[in-house]
């Protein structure tokens, strides 16, 4: 009896009973939201200044140290010196800071931000490796070079990382010239108009410019020679080996007859060089073999053409294994004279010039030219002797 009764339930919480029996359920609103998230590389410049450094293992082993220094700052173990590793993740990280800075639009094209593809990523074929580090592609893929040439890493021109790359690249050929730099530099990098930044470098560099020196200046020129400045006659100062014809540059009547004389007087003296006679020994030019194997022919008949200039000949040729003769119809530019003729003619010409002359037959025999006359009597009865065993064997 101390304690109350418990109270009955009212009207109100009847109502309020059925309520939440008969509450309809809400199903729960799903929203979809795709997030995109940006990573954005280490920026080394902004706590170290590139242009202070005059080498690039200086700047790499400074940017091992400031790295080393904050893993000691967070407890990490590092070792007592620096290692070939902390190099080249320093040298990563420079690498990765450059391109963020200076090719943007590439970047954010490979990283599937931006649709727009810029011009560089497809002459280069630019794609980002697993540490994001922008590389280009060539056709080179299946050869047997390493990965790094096969792949390189893109580069700005005009960086002063840049500079600090080719410098040690020309320093390690040994101050060679620029293709042999740029080769070295393609190892590992590609460079847009590398060869202009190759050469923009290389001509500041002191080395080279100390070896190389200034180029030989022109000497002083002498004093011309008497000959060439004095007032003389025509052929005063002409040496023994002039030939052919003089050009004058003169006008008058006189001068038109000359010239005209002297060409003439050429042209009869080149075509009595040239010209065969009919019972002429000569030797029929072949292209195929050399001139020992030329065969020797006699001109038998002179065949003029409708305009009188004759340009072909019967020749007579002798088979040297059997004694017959062939005739043939040659042209007359494949058709030789034996040298023995010229100095034949020259011979009888002087006799004729100088009719007082008179030697005796010994001295005759003693000279060249005669000497020239036996040998083209020897030939001529060669082809006399074949035509007589032509003739028996018929």
């Amino acid at each position: 009896e101390a304690w109350p009764s418990e109270p009955g339930p009212t009207k109100s919480d009847e109502l309020s009973a059925f309520a939440e029996i008969t509450k309809p359920k809400i199903e729960p609103t799903i929203t979809r939201a795709l997030a995109n998230v940006t990573i954005t590389p280490p920026n080394v410049e902004a706590i170290m200044d590139c242009n202070r450094y005059s080498t690039k293992e200086q700047l790499l082993r400074v940017t091992a140290l400031l790295k080393r220094f904050g893993d000691k700052t967070r407890r990490q173990p590092v070792p007592i010196e620096v290692t070939a590793n902390e190099l080249r993740a320093a040298e990563k990280l420079w690498v990765n800071t450059i391109q963020a800075s200076n090719f943007e639009d590439e970047r954010s094209y490979l990283q599937g931000v931006s649709k727009k593809e810029p011009l560089l990523v497809r002459q280069l074929d630019l794609f980002l490796d697993e540490e994001g580090t922008i590389r280009c592609q060539g056709r080179i893929d299946k050869s047997s070079l390493p990965m790094t040439t096969k792949r390189p890493i893109l580069l700005p021109a005009r960086h002063f990382y840049t500079q600090l790359v080719i410098r040690n690249c020309h320093e390690v050929v040994h101050h060679n010239g620029v293709k042999e730099t740029l080769n070295c530099i393609r190892e590992v990098y590609w460079i847009p108009r590398g060869r202009e930044a190759v050469k923009r470098v290389i001509g500041v560099c002191v080395t080279c410019r100390k070896h190389e020196g200034k180029p030989y200046g022109t000497p002083k020129f002498a004093q011309l020679p008497s000959c060439r400045v004095s007032d003389d006659p025509p052929f005063a100062h002409t040496g023994m080996d002039f030939a052919g014809p003089l050009y004058l540059t003169t006008e008058g009547e006189d001068d038109k007859e000359r010239k005209e004389s002297s060409r003439s007087k050429v042209s009869s003296d080149a075509a009595r060089k040239l010209a065969i006679e009919e019972g002429e020994i000569v030797v029929l030019k072949n292209d195929k073999s050399s001139r020992s194997f030329w065969k020797l022919a006699r001109v038998e008949e002179l065949l003029p053409s409708k305009d009188g200039v004759i340009r072909a000949a019967k020749v007579r040729v002798v088979n040297q294994e059997n004694g017959k003769s062939t005739w043939l119809r040659r042209p007359i530019q494949p058709l030789v004279p034996l040298e023995i003729r010229s100095s034949c003619k020259q011979k009888n010409e002087t006799h004729a010039r100088d009719p007082t002359t008179e030697e005796t037959k010994e001295d005759a025999s003693s000279k060249e030219p005669l000497k020239a006359n036996a040998r083209s009597t020897v030939v001529t009865k060669y082809f006399l002797r074949s035509q007589n065993n032509r003739k028996d064997t018929v």
